[in-house]
């Protein structure tokens, strides 16, 4: 079955229904985007000038670098997926997830469209202005926003567990 798509105008296409960082601007949750917002861009198709931000650029640039963090630190390995991840009954929830961690190098984390990892890592930046929303390292204390984003990804992939590394 091909998932329905609709094309912004910036000729980038997006699955039709609710992605993993749409979430938290439904839920209210996010400093960048209203629910308002978000329903005024997926019912029009366009993509707010907004979304070509700073801050956005740099946390994509960082993302790979953020993650090899994770696994020197971890002793994990990751590995990227690209190709849109979607609920296998709920249709309308998909998701990008920035990585999957594994414990050994050469094991595939999605087998013909099935997630296999256990758990799946979501690479972060943040600023002098926003470090006291997280908690010490290895702690549960993350910002709102990104826990919604992962609680969704997790009901996504069924995965057991979800990183957050934060740079």
């Amino acid at each position: 079955m091909k998932t329905p798509t609709f094309s912004l105008s910036n000729s980038r296409t997006r699955p039709i229904g609710i992605g993993g960082t749409d979430i938290g601007a439904i839920l209210g949750l996010s400093p960048y985007k209203t629910p308002l917002e978000l329903w005024s861009e997926l019912v029009s198709g366009d993509s707010p000038a907004h979304r070509d931000l700073l801050h956005l650029r740099y946390g994509q640039h960082t993302e790979s670098f953020v993650a090899r963090e994770y696994e020197r630190v971890s002793q994990m390995f990751t590995v990227k997926h690209e190709p849109t991840l979607f609920h296998k009954t709920h249709g309308y929830m998909f998701g990008h997830v920035d990585r999957f961690v594994l414990d050994t190098p050469d094991t595939p984390a999605v087998v013909d469209g099935v997630v296999t990892a256990q758990s799946l890592l979501e690479c972060k930046t943040s600023s002098a202005f926003s470090k006291n929303d997280w908690g010490e390292p290895g702690t549960d204390q993350v910002p709102p926003l990104y826990l919604v984003q992962c609680a969704w990804y997790l009901a996504i992939t069924e995965c057991e567990r979800a990183d957050l590394a934060v740079w």
